[in-house]
């Protein structure tokens, strides 16, 4: 297997040291007709030419290794490509169609992890930013409450409102897209946004400093819920940028986002700000609160809304039954 280090020589190119080497955590298990099972083990590696064979400079190569029977060998004609043909290669694939939607996804989430710049903050900076995310969390968990409390209705209860609906419709909406607007801007990897991902990074800067009751464990697992959740927040900051902060007349991507995994989202992101307020200073935050206040105002609202209709009822009954009786 190649190493780090190895100095090497290609037939026709010359002569190369190798710089860096991407490998998989363990090579893929392929089922062969006439041997079986093989190891299939690709690697990119990072080389540096005595003399670059081009302006392009072929500075990445693709070896890979099989092996059979417990015998690696290394396999042929691994190609050793530049940057500009790499790219061009790759747009050409992705505007072809050759890879998932869940696949390119998965790759702008690593993309825009990777251009995110570090960031550091003072004490009292990331203090007021995370009581500043708290805040924005409440609203946001207090809209997404509210909003399935007059959207989940049976139809007794969406008769009631009907006879206000130019008020509640608007009101339905006006709380969904709130919900999800602050739900996307947790996730916002803009240096200037405050949001959960720059606040971890701002703690993996200076741990010691912005998260002294944090063991690694737990940052890790941070990171890995933001990770989990890529797809949707992917989703979500598509639905900002393309529909609530403007209207984009064309889109590509999938829009629609349901209850369900929203709710969840917002569940799972209580969760991560209580373990960035418990490494910091030991709290322990939650809004389970706000989320059931939010539904239970919303349903006491439908509530006096169903009886103030029965009322009307009543009062249309009575007077149609004097006027049936001459009074």
């Amino acid at each position: 297997m190649i190493q780090v280090g190895q100095e090497k020589k290609a037939k026709y190119w010359g002569s190369f040291s190798v710089s860096k080497v991407a490998r998989l955590k363990k090579p893929v298990e392929c089922q062969c007709e006439e041997i079986g099972i093989a190891l299939f083990d690709p690697t990119i590696v990072k080389i540096k030419w005595e003399t670059p064979p081009s302006e392009d400079k072929h500075e990445l190569w693709f070896p890979y290794w099989i092996t059979i029977g417990g015998k690696e060998k290394y396999g042929q004609f691994a190609p050793m490509i530049g940057e500009k043909a790499l790219l061009e290669l790759l747009q050409d694939a992705i505007e072809q169609d050759f890879f998932t939607k869940t696949f390119l996804k998965k790759l702008r989430g690593i993309i825009a992890k990777k251009l995110t710049k570090t960031i550091s903050m003072k004490l009292e900076d990331y203090r007021k930013q995370l009581s500043d995310r708290r805040n924005i969390i409440r609203v946001g968990i207090g809209c997404v409450s509210a909003w399935h409390g007059i959207a989940n209705l049976d139809d007794n209860m969406a008769s009631a409102l009907s006879r206000y609906r130019s008020f509640f419709k608007p009101a339905q909406l006006s709380l969904k897209h709130m919900a999800l607007q602050q739900l996307a801007n947790v996730f916002d990897r803009n240096p200037r946004a405050v949001s959960l991902p720059n606040l971890l990074s701002a703690v993996k800067n200076n741990p010691k400093l912005l998260a002294p009751y944090a063991k690694e464990s737990d940052l890790q697992n941070l990171e890995s819920k933001i990770s989990d959740n890529e797809e949707l927040v992917s989703q979500l900051m598509t639905f900002r940028n393309k529909r609530l902060s403007h209207y984009d007349s064309v889109i590509s991507e999938d829009t629609s986002l349901l209850f369900g995994p929203v709710k969840q989202l917002f569940n799972d992101v209580g969760d991560m700000y209580s373990s960035l307020s418990q490494g910091h200073e030991k709290v322990i935050t939650s809004f389970d609160f706000i989320s059931r206040k939010g539904e239970e105002h919303a349903s006491k609202v439908i509530e006096i809304m169903c009886e103030e209709r029965d009322r009307a009822r009543l009062r249309i009954k009575e007077a149609n039954r004097r006027i049936g009786e001459g009074d």
